[in-house]
Formats: structure tokens, sequence, C-alpha cells
């Protein structure tokens, strides 16, 4: 192939591994960056679609209610009618490309069918538009940096990769159980899991999940500082060998591009690595949770907990009778609180430790790191042949 006839094609299809392995803001035609909005669609759709409900307020009763309510879905089909015929679509025809009329549509109108049936007008008007606005800026900085694409390459890898997975939790499971069972076996440990305010529970696990979440964001640029970007042709000709730039040659009279990335390019490749290694310590956590609660029950029988928590152990809490499987077995609640904190707190450790300790760097992030340079590489030739 020709270093200055790569195909339309190629080039498309190429967009789209990119986007296949996380990595959509290394995409070089302007075009995809306008999808980011089209991508979204179906679920602003469906969001307008359901401000119909607005009408079921305290400023309506009985049959004027449901007056109100069919009304509004006349409204709403009337309008959008009009508007999809005003951009040169059918009346009721989902469009393929969301642009600032659509998007100002999505704004306004609920603004307006709010400020029409809500028992304060005003009241209703702000907040719906304030909630509208606030959802397209969730959805741009969500879509802008792929987390989407992002969360399904993980998900998607770990699959695959599952007997590195196994390896990892062979790895990781002696030492872990070795750093937990002291806890898990301690009276203290069950008093407080038990006395906990079970909607303190929630708080405290998404504490524990942001804080690592913070710690691998701040940390992901010693990871990356590993992706070394490939500084001559044949070093990228060679790491695009499986893209679809797989049939291009060093060509001769074209700089390379420069290695540069946009900002939102460096944040779609820091949340890559953090959602990769955040995926594999929660499959190993998740594990291990398990394990633990299997050990709870056999180890931490009725009597047992009898002993230790005395009158805190009420029947309220009781999940399940295990009797047929072995005397004085029982399942409560506070089985799931303790293996729940002993996983949180593992998965946390295994997250310090692959960002702190270099064998744990390596079952972690070597592969991660390997296909972030194999990503700029082919992202550079694009650019430098396009």
């Amino acid at each position: 192939m020709s270093s200055f006839q790569i195909a339309p094609r190629t080039v498309a299809e190429t967009e789209q591994w990119f986007r296949h392995r996380g990595v959509p803001t290394l995409v070089t035609s302007r075009r995809a960056f306008k999808e980011i909005w089209s991508s979204a669609r179906w679920w602003l759709v469906a969001i307008i679609s359901l401000e119909i409900f607005v009408a079921f307020n305290d400023r309506f009763e009985g049959w004027e209610q449901f007056g109100v309510f069919i009304g509004a879905i006349v409204s709403t089909l009337i309008v959008t009618g009009l508007f999809n015929l005003l951009r040169g679509r059918r009346p009721f025809e989902a469009p393929e490309v969301l642009a600032w009329p659509e998007l100002s549509f999505f704004v306004l109108f609920p603004t307006a069918l709010a400020a029409a049936v809500s028992a304060n007008p005003l009241v209703g008007a702000i907040i719906t538009f304030v909630t509208h606005v606030a959802i397209l800026l969730s959805v741009w900085l969500l879509t802008s940096v792929g987390v989407g694409w992002i969360i399904r390459w993980a998900f998607r890898t770990a699959v695959q990769h599952v007997s590195d997975v196994a390896k990892l939790l062979a790895k990781s499971v002696p030492l872990l159980l070795l750093l937990t069972v002291f806890m898990f076996i301690n009276a203290e440990a069950w008093q407080v899991a038990n006395g906990m305010i079970p909607a303190a529970r929630p708080f405290i696990a998404a504490t524990v999940v942001l804080t690592a979440g913070a710690f691998l964001w701040f940390a992901a640029d010693d990871l990356l500082d590993d992706a070394t970007s490939a500084k001559q042709w044949d070093e990228v000709v060679a790491r695009c060998s499986t893209s679809p730039l797989a049939n291009i040659e060093a060509p001769e009279g074209v700089e390379l591009q420069s290695a540069s990335l946009s900002k939102v390019a460096k944040v779609n490749l820091r949340l890559l690595l953090v959602v990769s290694v955040a995926v594999q310590a929660s499959l190993v956590a998740g594990l291990l949770g398990v394990v633990y609660l299997v050990l709870g029950v056999v180890l931490v029988s009725q009597p047992v907990l009898q002993n230790w928590l005395g009158d805190q152990l009420t029947q309220a809490n009781l999940i399940a009778d295990l009797e047929w499987i072995g005397p004085d077995l029982v399942l409560y609640d506070v089985h799931f609180v303790v293996a729940g904190a002993v996983a949180l707190l593992a998965g946390l450790n295994i997250i310090v430790s692959s960002l702190t300790d270099d064998s744990y760097r390596a079952t972690f992030a070597a592969d991660l790191i390997e296909e972030i340079q194999e990503d700029l590489a082919v992202h550079r030739a694009l650019s430098s042949l396009t």
C-alpha cells in the first residue's frame, strides 16, 4: 500500500479499531468527533420521552390530571413532529446526527412543558432547565473521553484473559489472605460490622472505592510514562502490525507527526489505565470476598456469633438457616458485611501494590502498556499519512 493512498475504508476501519480498544479520542477525523452527541442520541430521546410524566404532579387531580397528561403527550408529538419537519426529517424520525438545534430542543422543550404543567411554573422550569443542561454536560464529558468504550473494552479484555486473571488471583490471594485473615477472625471486627448503621454501609464502601479511584487517577502518570511513543518510522510500522494499518510501509520523505496528544486524549488514556486496573482488582477482590463469605459461614457459626455479638444478634438479621448443610450453620447479613469489607480492603491493597510494586505492575499493566504503545503508533501513522 502506498503511503499516500490509504483508502477511506482503511481509515474508517482504523477509527473503529481505536474505539474497540477504548481510545476513541485518538480518532483523527473531525467527523468522528462530532459523533460524540450522535452516539448518545437514544439516551437523549428516551429522556425527553419520559418528560411527558412531568404532567403528574400536585397541581391537578382526577380527570383533570388525566387530561393534562394526554395534553402533554399530544403536545410532545406535535412539537416534535414539527421540529423534525423543519430539520428535514420525517415527523417522528430519530435524528442520526445531533447538532445545536437538537441540543437546544432537548433543553428548551422540556423546560417549556414543565413551566406549563408544574405547580410552581418558575421553579419547575428552572429545575428542568438546569437538569437538562447538566445531562448534556455529563454526556459530553463521559462520551468525549470514551468512558463507554473504555468500560466495554476493559470487561471484554478481562473475559478474554481469564487465564491471566487466574494467574493474578493465584499470585495475590496468598498474601491477601495473610493480610486479611486476622481481621476476619477478630471478634471486634464482627461487632463493629454488626453495629454499623445499615445506611452507612454503602457510604463507607463508596468512600473506599472513591479513595482507590483517586489514588489510581493521580498515580496513573507513572504507568503512562512507561508507554513510550515510537520515534522512527520503522518502529511505528512494526507496532502497527496488529491494526488495520498492518500493510503500510515505512515511507520516504514523509515526516512523522508529533507525538503530542490533546488534553482529552490524555484523559482518555488515563481513564483506560484506571478502569483496566480497577476491573482486574475488582475481579480478584470479588473472588476473595466470595471465599471469605464461604469461610464465614463455615467458621463463624451460630454459637460463635452468639458468643461474639450476644444480644446484638437478632433473628431480624438472619438471611438463611443452613442447617441442611451442617449443624449450626447460618447466614446473617453481618457475614456479607464482613466479607465485603475484606474484599474492599483487598482491592485497595491490590490497586496500591499494582502502582508501587514492580512485580505487581508487571502483572497488572504490562499488556496494557504494550497496547497503549500500539495505539499511539497507529495514531501517529494515521495522522502522518492522511
